[in-house]
């Protein structure tokens, strides 16, 4: 059975809004108008849920004048050239064309030659400990999961004659890598070892797939993968 009218217009104007956001919006003469005339549809809809099959525009006409509810509605208003959607002022939702779209082409680093892979399973946290042994080396890292968000963050250890002092550098941030790799670089001011985690500890049970390289890049520019 398909849908009726006011299901599949409840649809346009809740679920449409997030696609059509950037659309260009209708001329200035008819903004007011749609926004209230909106309201008034999307009021009767939710308060009377019930009657979705059956009096649906007779609930819509005794709060919308018959000459403004469009006539796919029940009312007598339609375009000049006669189509009931009245669509010279209805912004029907849609696909968004790709000129809309803000990343085109999303570069997947899991494809390069040069990236590692690891397995971090629930409630565990992989761990890359990276030997620094002059001072002002850049600590760079690019990493992203093939799905969900895994936890990041950077501590330093230093040996002292007390024993190991560990401290944190960068606190634990979870990030997502949906549309784009996770990147970053931190000047290491301190000799010592550095520590990135991949934090997947809060997880009750997914583990996550990372791909990531993480590289020291000397203050003459000489790389060091790592």
């Amino acid at each position: 059975m398909s849908k009726s009218p006011v299901m599949r217009l409840e649809r346009m104007f809740s679920d449409g809004r997030q696609k059509t956001r950037d659309f260009p919006r209708p001329g200035q003469a008819h903004k007011a108008m749609t926004k209230k005339l909106i309201m008034h549809i999307v009021t009767v809809i939710k308060g009377n849920r019930h009657r979705y099959i059956h009096g649906y525009k007779e609930e819509l006409l005794k709060v919308i004048d018959a000459e403004t509810l469009p006539a796919f509605l029940g009312g007598k208003k339609s375009d000049p050239d006669g189509n009931s959607r009245c669509e010279t002022f209805i912004n029907w939702a849609g696909s968004v064309p790709e000129k809309y779209f803000l990343i085109k082409n999303i570069a997947k680093i899991s494809k390069r030659k040069d990236i590692k892979k690891v397995i971090v399973p629930n409630k565990t946290c992989h761990k890359v400990k990276i030997q620094v042994n002059q001072c002002d080396m850049i600590l760079e890292w690019e990493y992203e999961l093939k799905n969900h968000d895994i936890g990041f963050q950077i501590m330093f250890e230093e040996r002292n004659p007390d024993g190991i002092e560990r401290m944190e550098i960068i606190p634990m941030y979870k990030f997502e890598t949906e549309y784009e790799p996770i990147k970053g670089m931190l000047r290491c001011t301190k000799k010592g070892t550095y520590i990135i985690g991949f934090d997947n500890s809060y997880s009750w049970f997914n583990s996550k797939e990372v791909y990531y390289k993480i590289w020291l890049t000397a203050p003459k520019d000489k790389t060091n993968d790592l």
